[in-house]
């Protein structure tokens, strides 16, 4: 050990209570802004991962290449070659199956409410027919347009079954609008697996050349990042569609229907058992505690291996030697500086660990024999 001067000890002190400080306050800050925004979702940072390990991180998004929404059936030839097929059947019975759910649900049709609506309204007539109501507050005119709407509303319910179905119809044909426009372009985006996988086709040889020549390398990962690219506009013209038939349907339940509840639609696309839900409610807490220990100089070693294990993920999915990967230089310093805090025990340095470690280390007293 190299002797040191109270000055330097002093700085030393100095500098890792600030490292701690201010990488705790980065922690914390990001976690509290994610908590108060309570939209904070790690699918855009698994989608866009490259690399090794992006086969791994994408398997954290439900239906990541979008095959349950475009239909994609595969089968085997009877010369054993796969083919590939859309079928549109299992999305158009999911959406006519929710109009007959909402209907259910909201009582669409109920002949019970559409006689209330009516009797409320012959009610209100009588009462205009009657006088009683001409110098009464509200105006004349708000009761007859109250009559209108109450009227209005009983024939909607009449026919809520029927226009529950026809908004299904509506979006069945535009869903199937769009996969023939697209069948050839979609089936082609799924049979170039055969493109991105050429390499690996040859044998060891070609692949191991494949992740050696850097200009092959660069071709496949260029080949992966095009298609990833390919499939967006086509589920991008799907996703609303799913949202669509569900607020249009929901949209048709009239004054005390609306009380029993949104209904949401089954989507066996986002029911997929991942990760994804438990680490979007995970990371910003996540993130705030590890902040708050940081500051605290609480579990201060924990905290930082924590983090920076949290750190080396992110970086897992934009490895730098991976062609388009998104700079992770900020990262890398701060899991070094993380790195460097758990090897200092840093939060014995003006931290709440120094209790901890009193605490820790009292040895249990010797019972009091008795006398």
């Amino acid at each position: 050990m190299f002797p040191q001067t109270k000055s330097q000890l002093f700085w030393v002190f100095v500098s890792l209570l600030a490292l701690r400080l201010v990488i705790g306050w980065h922690f914390y800050s990001e976690g509290v802004s994610k908590i108060k925004a309570g939209n904070f979702s790690a699918e855009p940072f698994f989608s866009a991962a490259k690399g090794p390990l992006a086969t791994v991180f994408h398997q954290f998004i439900p239906d990541y290449d979008g095959r349950l929404r475009l239909g994609l059936v595969q089968s085997k030839s009877k010369d054993g070659k796969t083919e590939w097929s859309l079928d549109p059947l299992v999305t158009e019975e999911l959406w006519k199956g929710f109009a007959y759910r909402a209907a259910r649900h909201y009582g669409f049709g109920d002949p019970e409410l559409i006689k209330a609506l009516q009797e409320r309204a012959d009610k209100s007539e009588s009462r205009i027919a009657t006088d009683v109501v001409r110098t009464s507050d509200p105006p004349l005119e708000i009761w007859i347009e109250t009559i209108k709407e109450t009227r209005a509303q009983a024939q909607a319910v009449r026919n809520q079954k029927d226009a529950a179905l026809a908004v299904a119809q509506k979006y069945i044909d535009e869903y199937r609008a769009l996969l023939s426009e697209n069948e050839t372009e979609i089936l082609a985006y799924f049979r170039g697996d055969d493109r991105s996988e050429g390499f690996q086709r040859d044998g060891k040889f070609r692949a191991d050349v494949t992740s050696g020549v850097r200009s092959l390398r660069e071709q496949s990962d260029q080949i992966k990042s095009e298609r990833s690219r390919e499939a967006r506009p086509w589920l991008a013209d799907i996703d609303p569609m799913w949202n669509g038939v569900e607020a249009d349907i929901n949209a048709l339940a009239v004054g005390d229907q609306k009380s029993r509840g949104y209904l949401k639609i089954d989507r066996p696309h986002q029911n997929q058992w991942t990760m994804l839900p438990w680490i979007n409610r995970c990371v910003p807490w996540f993130d705030t505690i590890v902040g708050a220990c940081l500051i605290l100089g609480l579990f201060t070693r924990m905290a930082s291996l924590a983090g920076a294990t949290f750190l080396a993920g992110i970086i897992a999915t934009q490895p730098p030697f991976v062609t388009g990967a998104a700079p992770t230089v900020n990262q890398t310093i701060e899991l070094v500086g993380l790195l460097v805090l758990f090897a200092t025990s840093a939060g014995l340095y003006a931290g709440l660990d120094v209790f901890v470690k009193q605490w820790l280390g009292r040895k249990p007293r010797p019972a009091v024999e008795e006398q």
